[in-house]
């Protein structure tokens, strides 16, 4: 592997965690403002379809 593609993948993986801290930020969120359990859950599996999405468009 490069160094060229080391620091492409080493971007790559820092966005990847961001959007996960984002998702987990933005569902307990949710949570504390709402205080409703299901609109949580809907939150929840929003962001993961949204975030999968997103996942295979950066591939």
């Amino acid at each position: 592997m490069t160094q060229d593609e080391r620091a492409v993948a080493e971007r790559d993986h820092q966005g990847t965690l961001w959007l996960i801290n984002g998702i987990l930020a933005g569902v307990g969120g949710v949570f504390l403002t709402t205080g409703s359990v299901p609109v949580t859950l809907i939150a929840a599996a929003v962001a993961v379809v949204i975030s999968g999405m997103a996942l295979m468009t950066r591939r």
